[in-house]
């Protein structure tokens, strides 16, 4: 997948709700793996919820997380 098609996919945690989309992400640049992600649970939320490598079970058409913090 390209870089530019994970920012706006919708992120779900384990129980199928959405939690928001991506709004960030950040890539190790030794591995060019992603390192984490950060999500825009609201329209006017001014924080993200920040999702480490290992939080992310799959990336597809959406962003699959297990747990939600």
């Amino acid at each position: 997948m390209e870089a530019t098609k994970l920012l706006g996919l919708k992120v779900i945690n384990s129980r199928g709700h959405v939690i928001g989309k991506v709004n960030n992400f950040e890539i190790n640049q030794n591995t060019g793996f992603i390192e984490r992600i950060a999500v825009k649970t609201h329209l006017l939320s001014t924080e993200d919820k920040i999702f480490t490598f290992n939080e992310i079970d799959n990336i597809v058409d959406v962003v699959l997380v297990t747990n939600e913090k």
